[in-house]
């Protein structure tokens, strides 16, 4: 019976990982949609989370204030941001603000096109 049980789990396990989407250690997948006022624009987001699996977020709140998350997938997990800034300083502060909140991992990202940007030269 509790090898029928375990059996039973491993199958549910197996299942729910072929529904997980697939992608390639350097794809960049957006879940969010870039608004149409944002298409072309470098945009500062704070990274909070990231995850192998995805979560049911649907606002964090920093300083009493709720905010939405936008996610993205890139090397086989799920990142979760807020905020949405055109100018670094804003999110360097609202990086700050983050930390104070609980997120102590909390950092700056850049996109452009709700794609995430490594291209140093957007931090100075």
């Amino acid at each position: 019976r509790i090898a029928d049980e375990a059996r039973a789990l491993e199958r549910a396990k197996a299942e729910a990982a072929a529904k997980q989407p697939k992608a390639k250690v350097d794809t960049v997948k957006s879940i969010t949609p870039v608004p149409e006022k944002l298409k072309d624009i470098v945009v500062y987001r704070v990274q909070f989370l990231s995850s192998a699996s995805p979560k049911e977020i649907k606002e964090v709140v920093v300083e009493g204030k709720k905010y939405t998350p936008y996610i993205y997938y890139y090397l086989r997990e799920y990142r979760y941001t807020a905020g949405e800034f055109t100018s670094l300083e804003p999110a360097r502060q609202f990086q700050s603000a983050m930390r104070r909140s609980g997120y102590p991992q909390a950092f700056v990202a850049a996109f452009k096109n709700n794609v995430r940007s490594l291209d140093l030269s957007l931090f100075r």
